[in-house]
């Protein structure tokens, strides 16, 4: 009996529920699994390492059986969270782990008639995973080469067919977590008779069947090769169906070379077979390249890049040639070290590097290799300096953050036959994190470009962290201006956790995104209370929502609810597919093509302004100056009535502006100006700003008359304010944390929640902390945090307390003739007395009788408003007392408005 013959057997006599339909969308959860052993000598191939002679065993068997009777028998696994929509197979545990120990699943697919299916094979981190269908392979994972998300277009025949996935029961990686994944999807609900997209998938990705028809997979035995050797590749198709095996070229090059050179080595051989490949022996140490295409019917495979040598010698040459060169900018230099040392960053994280990671970053290194070997020979490219000069349409970056903790990474994607002159519409994708660190790309970029628009594809994570938001939106305009994107045509596309990063992003700064897209994700709002005005600030903004019923962890119902209070909003609803599965097939270029067909409108009639975060203060015309009570919702929205006036209602803020561009917005020579019912009559020029005042209870206006240029460029300005920001504005550059030399307990507990300001840690950032006596404030570039004992101060506290108008002792704390005696602290923001160009926070307190107090305010740092003002008093007894900047005389504060 044949293997599959085998497997039918046992699939069809097993009492088991491990048979599903070919013509329902669903993930396979139920297997039969066993053990077996790969021989120590056996190469890879393209057949499994199983034997015919286990039998299914009983439930009431294994109770008495040895442990190793039991691994060589079928016993059930199913997914152990097999209610949720994410059903991942975890048979691994049901085995004692051992070198060259197999782990076999088997499952049936039964079908009424010939039906068409595709395959979604995901491994959640990264694996050697092998998938037959039928005894035909469909995967062939190795453990240089692993699998992690991979479609196969197949054709079930009629009646029963049988699926075989291998994993290995001890990888070479100890993973964290070693699971498959495998969503079945039936083509006849996705496309009409004529194998057209059905009307109800407006955004369905057609052209990934296309692709898939019309496409081959890559799988070599190893991905680091030396001169001389044998490397042993399987080329499988990835649309599978009867008709056999396809014959095939498999060509070896060399990725450094220029476009037509010869390739090292030309073999022959067959789809689902084993092609051997001789490495050229005295080949130099580079990038080199696989490429396959069939011979009979066209079909390709992407390339896969390999290594040739030692990278981590190359790569340590390579930089080093790269920064002792004048002519490569030093951007660039940064750039590349961190994208060559992924796989160390993964290696610490026990996973293996995923293929098209690992594609990208050799991509690129041959890029940079060749680049610096023309420079060396004083080629055409000598002069190469910037991104696009040397890796041409596609490149990575990696800039510092501001908080010098890190780096924010993004890929870029220029348009075909790109011009610098021209202004591209600007597409942002943030997309759920790999690393943490890596950008990820939208699903079809692979298979095919766009000459329509730049594509900046970013890590997004919605976390509660403001520091990395103000970050996120100060790179999204200083990419826009680099790349001299149109400003009316930005666009914005979210999935996963990158869908509420989206929706964060364009709440914060509503006047940036003509459109955005949220696929399988919503905005992050509170569950109780939901602060449903802030979606207000995506009045004039067109959102595409596309919901799904099974989403691994969003609501459908929440995301739904949110979508329906915006005015400009697109709803698609589908069931059907998994969380990854979904956003490969409808985040295509149909749904591009929608979003870049939405231009910003430059002047809107109405503006709606909420204040998500204060130091956020601005929707196109209108700006918050400032909000009454920090904690409390702020709004201020205004609509242009006929051009003959402006219709402004605000709450909780004592001062806003109002940007007018008088032609442009089609205003009167004369236009009433109403606020919160009471009017005056305004005369703007050409261009004005007009200020009210509300501090006073009756609204007064005042303008100022602009020129074309100081319009456009206040009209353009971000509006992140950091002199809104009160305290929080000290984390947004690198600060020390100063710990008093003989504090104690306590100081040490206030010490690590000022380095430690923000809890959630999934966004990795880093603050310093220092002892008083190792600290030098005159040469030191950064802000500081000091903690001082009023009772024991040295002289450089003494100092700091005086700059900033404070005196502290055993009986309370003084500030600018205003004193809060008894037990007592205060948390002061203010210039720095050694370096005025930098902030100094002092945190002072007189007693640890304040500890319970102070503890709390500090471990609610990120949501009380308390600190978003300049200076927190509190005394006990007396409560707490704030100041802002430019209240009673307040100390001069730094900040910069971009």
């Amino acid at each position: 009996m044949g293997l599959n013959a085998y497997l039918e057997e046992i699939v069809s006599t097993a009492h088991y529920p491990v048979t599903f339909a070919a013509d329902e969308p669903r993930s396979l959860c139920r297997w039969l699994v066993r053990a077996a052993r790969k021989p120590a000598s056996a190469a890879g191939g393209t057949e499994p390492w199983l034997e015919t002679d286990g039998r299914t065993l009983l439930m009431f068997e294994t109770a008495v059986m040895p442990a190793e009777e039991q691994e060589l028998g079928w016993r059930y696994c199913r997914s152990d969270i097999a209610e949720s929509f994410y059903e991942p197979v975890k048979p691994g545990g049901m085995f004692a782990p051992e070198r060259d120990k197999l782990i076999y699943s088997v499952c049936g697919v039964y079908a009424v008639r010939e039906t068409e299916a595709v395959l979604d094979v995901i491994a959640y981190f990264p694996a050697p995973l092998r998938v037959w269908l039928n005894g035909v392979p469909l995967v062939a994972g190795t453990d240089s080469f692993v699998v992690k998300d991979t479609f196969v277009r197949i054709r079930f025949r009629e009646g029963l067919n049988i699926l075989l996935v291998e994993m290995q029961s001890m990888p070479a990686i100890p993973l964290s977590a070693q699971e498959f994944l495998i969503k079945l999807q039936p083509l006849d609900r996705l496309l009409d008779a004529a194998g057209n997209r059905s009307p109800e998938y407006e955004y369905f990705d057609l052209e990934l069947l296309e692709d898939l028809r019309a496409s081959l997979s890559l799988y070599p035995e190893k991905a680091d090769v030396l001169p001389g050797d044998e490397l042993r590749v399987v080329v499988l198709p990835q649309y599978v169906r009867r008709g056999g095996d396809q014959p095939v070229e498999i060509r070896l090059e060399d990725a450094e070379a220029e476009d037509g050179a010869p390739p090292l080595a030309v073999i022959r051989s067959a789809t689902s077979s084993v092609a051997a490949l001789s490495v050229p022996a005295g080949l130099p140490p580079g990038v080199l390249r696989l490429r396959a295409e069939g011979l009979r019917d066209g079909a390709a495979a992407k390339p896969v890049y390999l290594f040739c040598g030692s990278f981590a010698e190359e790569r340590k040459a390579m930089l080093k040639q790269a920064e002792t060169r004048a002519d490569i900018g030093r951007d660039v230099v940064v750039s590349a070290r961190e994208m060559t040392s992924l796989g160390e960053a993964f290696a610490a994280l026990n996973q293996y590097v995923q293929p098209s990671v690992r594609n990208t970053v050799l991509k690129l290194t041959a890029k940079l290799r060749r680049a610096l070997a023309e420079a060396e020979k004083g080629g055409e490219r000598a002069h190469a300096r910037s991104f696009a000069d040397i890796y041409d349409d596609e490149y990575i970056v990696y800039r510092p953050k501001p908080t010098n903790d890190g780096y924010l990474s993004y890929g870029v994607l220029l348009p075909e036959r790109y011009d610098p002159l021209r202004r591209y519409p600007l597409v942002f994708y943030f997309h759920d994190s790999i690393a943490r660190s890596f950008p990820t790309d939208l699903p079809w970029v692979r298979r095919y470009r766009t000459d329509e628009a730049i594509i900046v594809q970013l890590t997004g994570i919605a976390r509660l962290n403001y520091v990395n938001d103000i970050q996120v939106s100060r790179l999204i305009g200083e990419i826009a201006n680099e790349l001299n994107a149109d400003p009316d045509r930005i666009y914005g596309i979210g999935f996963c956790t990158g869908a509420p990063k989206t929706y964060r992003m364009a709440m914060l700064a509503p006047d940036r995104f003509a459109a955005i897209a949220a696929i399988a994700g919503d905005a992050r709002l509170r569950v109780n209370g939901p602060e449903y005005e802030w979606l207000d600030n995506l009045h004039n903004t067109e959102v595409y929502g596309l919901c799904l019923y099974e989403s691994w962890f969003f609501n459908a119902a929440r995301n739904l609810n949110f979508l329906r209070r915006m005015n400009r909003k697109r709803i698609a609803l589908y069931g059907g597919f998994m969380h990854n599965e979904f956003n490969s097939w409808h985040n295509s270029r149909t749904l591009l093509h929608r979003l870049i067909g939405t231009v910003r409108e430059r002047f809107p009639k109405e503006v709606r302004l909420q204040s998500v975060e204060p130091g956020f203060v601005k929707n196109a015309w209108v700006r918050i100056g400032r909000i009454a009570r920090l904690g409390e919702p702020a709004r201020v929205y205004v609509s242009i009535a006929a051009g003959r006036s402006l219709e402004a209602a605000c709450d909780n803020v004592d001062r806003f502006e109002l940007l007018l561009a008088r032609k442009e917005m089609g205003l009167d020579a004369e236009v009433v100006l109403s606020v919160n019912g009471f009017s005056h009559r305004i005369s703007p020029a050409a261009y004005s700003r007009v200020a009210v005042e509300l501090s006073g209870g009756v609204p007064a206006a005042s303008m100022e008359t602009l020129t074309p240029d100081e319009f456009e460029a206040a009209y353009s300005a971000s509006g992140i304010e950091e002199s809104q920001m009160g305290i929080r504005k000290v984390y947004l550059a690198p600060c020390t944390v100063v710990k008093p030399a003989d504090g104690g307990p306590f100081a040490a507990k206030l010490a690590y929640l000022l380095q430690n300001p923000m809890k959630d840690r999934y966004i990795p950032y880093r603050y310093e902390s220092c002892r008083e006596e190792t600290f030098e404030p005159e040469t030191a570039e950064v802000s500081r945090i000091w903690v001082i004992d009023a009772r024991r101060q040295s002289g450089k506290q003494r100092k700091l307390l005086y700059g900033l108008g404070l005196s502290a002792n055993a009986s309370g704390i003084a500030w600018r003739g205003k004193k809060y005696e008894g037990d007592a602290f205060a948390a002061v923001l203010g210039t720095d007395p050694w370096r005025p160009d930098r902030l100094a926070l002092a945190l002072v307190y007189n007693s640890e009788a304040c500890e319970g107090e102070m503890l709390r305010l500090l471990n609610a740092f990120e949501t009380d408003p308390l600190f978003a003002h300049d200076a927190i008093f509190y005394c006990t007894g007396g409560g707490y007392d704030t100041i802002r900047g430019g209240e009673h005389g307040a100390i001069s504060l730094g900040g910069r408005m971009s």
